[in-house]
């Protein structure tokens, strides 16, 4: 569907994509930190942490801001708290002073296992909402929308021919 024949200014707030995107984002934030809190203690960088180290079992901070696309001072932070806990565990790199190479400490591992079920089930309600196909297609354009924000070179004015 194009928004062609309404003009952004006079688009209603619940048919832009980027407010729908952010409202819907804010509502699983909030449910995924509510379900953490209550069967983890975790917060939701947290987890998130948790569960990419869980899958490169030795990353760096770099690494996971690359994958994950988080703010790098929440990651930083999220760090700090996850390591004071004895969830992970940071070693300067030797080659390079600059680097701290992550990795799960067993109690990491343990809480990590202990919550990997809690969040699953969180996940299969979400998908259950839909059909394989419709998964498939809006995935297919979750894709779409990711590689247009790659985009960065928006026209002030539009060059319109007379």
């Amino acid at each position: 569907m194009s928004n062609d024949s309404v003009g952004y200014e006079n688009l209603p707030l619940e048919q832009i994509l980027s407010f729908r995107i952010n409202r819907l984002n804010s509502a699983l934030m909030r449910q995924a930190s509510l379900i953490l809190a209550k069967e983890s203690q975790l917060n939701l960088v947290e987890w998130r942490l948790l569960r990419l180290l869980s899958h490169v079992p030795v990353s760096i901070a770099r690494d996971l801001n690359r994958v994950s696309g988080m703010n790098p001072s929440l990651i930083s932070r999220g760090i700090r708290r996850l390591e004071l806990r004895g969830l992970i565990s940071a070693q300067r790199d030797e080659h390079d002073r600059r680097t701290q190479r992550l990795e799960l400490t067993p109690e990491g591992q343990k809480l990590y296992q202990q919550t990997l079920p809690i969040m699953g089930r969180r996940h299969e309600a979400h998908c259950a909402c839909m059909n394989k196909e419709e998964l498939e297609w809006f995935n297919g354009m979750l894709d779409k929308l990711e590689a247009q924000t790659k985009i960065q070179d928006f026209p002030a004015t539009e060059n319109k021919e007379d």
